[in-house]
């Protein structure tokens, strides 16, 4: 085959690499992307100065809670190294909004409020689909893993998500470990199972399940884990100066 035809094929062969690629990446741009704290403030004052910063940064990049709370005030601590921090679970239109809102300069001097108040770990997540509920109703479950038997977690992942879904849940992101990104703090997990019940009683009538109990029992040996249940908050826009996301 001549040098010419060589590049005709090889840009033919392009071009329909492209047209097959397109889509999924239109459709990846379609899907939300999801921002995780755990945190613990140690200064009310600074973290009070950080937190009223926050509304118009989420507002500009289209951001808002789907929940946030901590122990006793909307999360409960199901598996954990710790049970003293915040969690907000927040929603942007896309994982690059998420890079938007976090890396844009604004939060970039809002962040500096906040230097030598707390400890926070921070991941971002690419969706795999719609957020299937929000709002005051809902509830979600958060489960960060770091696989010490990665063939082992993928099998609990696997089961743990048919479960979710035969009780009526949605499970939001995908389990593979391209699915999160870490932004600040702790790393050590990498691994993210989220899902979301339009109700906390369908939440919780899970969790209470005999297959979730086997469940919780699997992913103990499967790795170190870090897993909480969040109740969803009314959507705000934008979002109450109070938080400590």
């Amino acid at each position: 085959m001549t040098t010419p035809a060589l590049t005709r094929r090889s840009t033919l062969a392009g071009l329909v690499l492209s047209a097959a690629i397109a889509p999924q990446l239109a459709a990846a741009d379609n899907l939300p992307g999801y921002l995780i704290v755990v945190g613990r403030g140690t200064d009310a004052a600074k973290m009070g100065a950080y937190a009223r910063t926050l509304p118009p940064i989420y507002a500009q990049t289209g951001g808002y809670y789907l929940s946030i709370g901590a122990k006793g005030r909307g999360v409960q601590f199901l598996k954990a190294p710790w049970d003293n921090r915040s969690v907000v679970l927040a929603r942007f239109g896309s994982a690059a909004d998420v890079d938007r809102f976090w890396w844009s300069e604004a939060y970039r001097a809002s962040v500096r409020l906040r230097d030598g108040a707390g400890v926070f770990s921070v991941w971002k997540v690419r969706a795999d689909r719609p957020t299937p509920f929000e709002g005051a109703d809902a509830g979600f479950l958060i489960t960060l893993l770091s696989p010490s038997d990665p063939a082992r977690a993928d099998a609990w992942a696997r089961d743990y998500a048919a479960a979710v879904t035969a009780a009526g849940g949605v499970m939001m992101a995908a389990s593979a470990p391209e699915a999160m990104s870490p932004l600040e703090g702790d790393t050590v997990f990498d691994r993210v199972l989220l899902a979301g019940f339009a109700t906390r009683a369908a939440r919780d009538a899970f969790l209470a399940s005999p297959a979730a109990r086997r469940l919780d029992a699997r992913r103990d040996r499967a790795g170190f884990a870090l897993a909480v249940a969040t109740d969803g908050v009314a959507r705000a826009t934008p979002p109450p100066a109070a938080s400590r996301g």
